[in-house]
């Protein structure tokens, strides 16, 4: 049965991973089956050479299988491969054949391979801590999402091409933060269960969602970068030899400063842990990936609406002229008909009373 650091750390794993090709498995996974695939192969080898050793017989003691041994013969084993992809500790098991069978593992596996028998509860509470984070920090960043695309479809004014593309950015957040909630609700609620071999259509369809959502979500971000590109291109069409006084001008500007913070917003966490190894500052990674990525959205939302001044000014014509109709007094409005002018044409007289 999957310990609870165990279980936490499997279901964490499936945020931060790259979407997984067809036939693969999650790295855990592919550890805990290649165990599982040592005993099946150790087992049946008892049954079949059960009488054919007359010392001690081939024995499988839950981590390695121990080959067949005459009385006085020991054999010297590293640590199992399960053990070494989560510990990344290396050393040797030793036993020995004696009169009495198999000799106690020399030195211990706990000492030998570094394996912790207990699971302490900061490491439970740690886990949790990471998914109370980045369900608040997804709650916040749809909402905040929502708001900002109505405000983009809302306004006539505001409807560009430029817009749209953000519009588009938004829902493939939104949609992101939809996965991991549906994600949660099929994983976390199935206690008990390993998840190498976990396998319901609902956890089918939940994961499909999330990689599609995940992967829309590269997308549209590439779908901006190339937008921005094609601007920038478009400001320098008439020449590129002021093109650094330019860039030294810009450093003070409001738009690169706004330009410059899109850099770490949108993955330069990526680019750092790329070329670091796959296990190392695991907690690290759960703290970038989940709890500040699960805030992306609200920055982004921030940056493209909330703080846009053509929006900001929208909203504020938008608002005062609401609250000048508002304030404007009722009037009642008594017509009353005088005599024919000069002209021969009427004369109407609107009066107004409070």
């Amino acid at each position: 049965m999957k310990s609870p650091k165990q279980g936490w750390f499997c279901v964490l794993s499936l945020l931060i991973l790259p979407p997984l090709s067809l036939g693969t498995l999650e790295p855990d996974c592919v550890a805990i089956t290649e165990w599982k695939q040592n005993e099946t192969d150790c087992l049946e080898e008892i049954q079949l050479h059960m009488n054919e050793t007359a010392g001690c017989k081939r024995l499988w003691d839950r981590l390695l299988c121990w080959p067949d041994a005459n009385l006085g013969e020991s054999f010297s084993f590293n640590c199992p491969g399960i053990i070494f992809h989560f510990t990344k500790e290396s050393g040797k098991v030793k036993r020995s054949c004696t009169d009495q069978g198999w000799s106690d593992p020399s030195p211990p596996y706990s000492e030998a391979c570094s394996i912790e028998d207990d699971i302490s509860l900061d490491e439970v509470s740690f886990f949790s801590t990471i998914q109370t984070i980045y369900t608040v920090g997804y709650s916040i960043s749809a909402t905040t999402l929502a708001v900002a695309i109505f405000i983009l479809l809302a306004f006539r004014r505001l409807r560009c091409s430029r817009n749209y593309i953000h519009v588009h950015l938004f829902v493939t957040f939104i949609l992101k933060a939809m996965a991991i909630f549906i994600k949660d609700s099929v994983l976390l609620d199935s206690k008990g269960s390993d998840y190498c071999t976990y396998s319901t259509p609902e956890c089918k369809i939940s994961m499909v969602f999330l990689n599609f959502s995940t992967m829309a979500n590269f997308m549209w971000l590439l779908v901006e970068a190339i937008y921005l590109n094609c601007l920038l291109l478009s400001s320098f069409s008439h020449g590129s030899k002021y093109y650094w006084w330019l860039v030294l001008f810009g450093w003070g500007k409001r738009f690169s400063k706004s330009t410059l913070l899109l850099i770490p917003l949108f993955g330069t966490h990526y680019i750092i842990f790329n070329f670091l190894p796959e296990y190392s500052h695991v907690g690290a990674r759960l703290y970038l990936e989940l709890c500040i990525g699960s805030f992306q959205g609200f920055a982004v939302a921030f940056l493209y609406c909330f703080l846009n001044q053509e929006v900001q000014a929208e909203v504020c014509r938008k608002w005062r002229g609401n609250n000048y109709e508002f304030m404007m007094p009722i009037r009642r409005r008594k017509t009353k008909w005088t005599m024919p002018s000069a002209s021969g044409i009427k004369v109407t007289n609107l009066m107004f009373k409070n």
